[in-house]
This record gives structure tokens, sequence and C-alpha cells, in this order.
């Protein structure tokens, strides 16, 4: 229903859902086809929050744009962080 989408985003949801990017270079786009442009491409592991689904694609807030919308392909996320093959990063 279309109320159900019109919620305040200064109100942070209690259960913020979290997704992973499982694939390398996957591409985030600006509405939930592939007719829609690239806006960013992220690689495995990277966070994102969850906002919505649509089909096959799901509404995410990756973590460095700056509260920016992109939507993803929901065969290219993962509620599980993947097993990154490469050595993790190194924390300062």
């Amino acid at each position: 229903s279309e109320t159900a989408q019109k919620q305040e985003p200064s109100k942070k949801s209690e259960t913020t859902e979290v997704l992973y990017v499982t694939g390398n270079r996957v591409n985030v786009r600006g509405g939930p086809s592939l007719e829609h442009p690239i806006i960013l491409q992220l690689d495995q592991g990277h966070e994102l929050v969850k906002i919505r689904e649509e089909a096959e694609w799901v509404q995410v807030i990756p973590g460095e744009m700056g509260g920016q919308k992109g939507w993803i392909s929901k065969r290219f996320v993962s509620a599980e962080p993947p097993e990154v093959e490469h050595s993790p990063k190194v924390s300062e």
C-alpha cells in the first residue's frame, strides 16, 4: 500500500536490516530494473542498509553514499556476511 512507504526518514527503525554484497563490482542502480542507470559499484562484503524490496530488487543505502538510496539485485546480496577469500583489511 502507498501509505506504508511514506515514513519519516528521520525516524530510524529499531530493526534495521543489514545486507552484504556477495559479488564483486556489483552494480547499484537508480531504480529497480536494468533500464535504470548505474550509480555505484560495490565489492564483496560491503554493508548495505535495506529499505524495501520490489520484485527481484532491493532498495538499499550503501554506507558511504551519504544516505543516497540505490537498487541492487537480490541475487547479489545476503543477510549473512560472505566468506571473503582475500585477506581481511588490517584495522589501523
